[in-house]
């Protein structure tokens, strides 16, 4: 990541948990990876000067290009372009991923200006923001065309909503690559003293995001 001078030194405390993403400023989220590639490949660079850049989540990719990799039982063509790609344009995000991004702000659920302008990124970049379920678009190709998509959403909240943990004071522990708790706190963000974070879980679902749950999150490890 660029390093940063003194007049911008204030803009850190600023940008991150506080009162905006509910996020530290870290290299586990995205925004700081994207920051790394444009400093580091010439090509990215080159497509963010030029306004040919489209920066998301994994759902962004999902909905964008699709299942992209042969296997010798398929064809490579079937899921590519799922939504259409560049033919329909539809580039989306779907709010609670979007939300670990350290560009959403918490209290909006829109793309924070101050972010953008902080990490040096072009807004049209970023998806559209869209919530956990409602129609997006249709399968563009394949056996499955026409078929409409009405939901995305992505680990630990699929796991949170698949387990019906949706009231206020509820948690969810999920256990995978890591074991992930969940505590849902609502519509109130509460800010913690012991690093846990905060997400979004976009609700009522179909309905606009400017309707928020707020989740703490964290992780928990074990040392040898």
């Amino acid at each position: 990541m660029r390093y940063l001078p003194a007049a911008e030194s204030h803009v850190i405390q600023n940008v991150s948990y506080d009162y905006r993403t509910g996020l530290p400023l870290s290299t586990y989220f995205s925004a700081i990876k994207l920051r790394w590639m444009l400093d580091h490949l010439p090509e990215v660079q080159l497509a963010h000067e030029s306004d040919d850049l489209l920066f998301g989540t994994v759902e962004s990719w999902l909905a964008y290009v699709g299942h992209s990799l042969p296997c010798k039982h398929s064809r490579p063509h079937m899921f590519q372009n799922l939504l259409g790609g560049v033919k329909t344009g539809i580039h989306i995000a779907e709010v609670t991923n979007a939300s670990r991004t350290l560009l959403l702000n918490m209290s909006t659920l829109q793309w924070e200006p101050c972010l953008l302008e902080f990490f040096g990124f072009r807004k049209s970049i970023l998806p559209k923001l869209v919530s956990t379920s409602e129609v997006y678009g249709s399968v563009a190709y394949g056996p499955l065309a026409g078929i409409p998509i009405g939901g995305l959403v992505g680990d630990q909240q699929a796991a949170l909503i698949g387990n019906k943990c949706l009231t206020q004071g509820e948690a969810k522990c999920t256990y995978g690559t890591g074991a992930f708790l969940l505590f849902c706190t609502g519509q109130e963000t509460v800010k913690s003293r012991h690093g846990l974070i905060n997400t979004v879980r976009s609700h009522p679902f179909g309905a606009s995001i400017s309707s928020k749950t707020v989740l703490s999150a964290g992780s928990i490890s074990s040392r040898s």
